[in-house]
């Protein structure tokens, strides 16, 4: 609608309710600053969606990170609370593994050697996992050394084997 129009539909209404001419002006700046004022407001409630929409749209990836990271970090606190548990584990194996052999180190030459080197045994089968391997593998053999060091000195076997044999218990 231009000016023109605007301006008979002004002069009509103005007419047709039985005003002043001047009122048709007075009319017509109301109709254009309403009008002004309709679309400006519009306009800006239109921004104020879209930019509610945004915020909503950001707030959601932001929790959605948010949320992620919190996964990611209870997992490693996971992760490292085991890694906390297995290291204690294996120090407590590797403990008692020397507690088993300074046990069985005494007990050699006396009937209690081969009770002694029994429980080793059985201990070795149910921890031997938690040991390092070269722990696994010194202790495994100095469980063999001493079970077998009764029949090294009853058979009468060269000294020296005798004492390589000693030297892995």
């Amino acid at each position: 609608m231009d000016s023109v129009q605007l301006k008979a539909l002004a002069v009509e209404i103005a007419g047709a309710l039985g005003l002043p001419p001047w009122w048709a002006y007075l009319l017509m700046l109301s109709l254009v600053g309403g009008a002004a004022f309709l679309g400006s407001y519009l306009s800006e409630k239109g921004k104020g969606l879209a930019t509610k929409e945004d915020v909503e749209k950001l707030t959601n990836k932001v929790e959605g990170i948010k949320r992620q990271h919190l996964e990611i970090l209870e997992d490693l606190k996971a992760g490292h609370q085991l890694r906390m548990v297995a290291a204690e584990r294996r120090l407590q194996a590797h403990q008692d593994a020397f507690a088993l052999m300074r046990e069985q180190f005494n007990a050699m030459h006396t009937k209690e050697a081969g009770v002694v080197a029994g429980r080793c045994l059985q201990w070795w089968e149910r921890n031997c996992v938690y040991l390092g391997p070269k722990s696994a593998q010194a202790f495994y053999d100095a469980l063999w050394a001493a079970a077998r060091h009764e029949s090294f000195l009853s058979s009468r076997a060269p000294d020296e084997a005798v004492s390589e044999n000693w030297k892995k218990i």
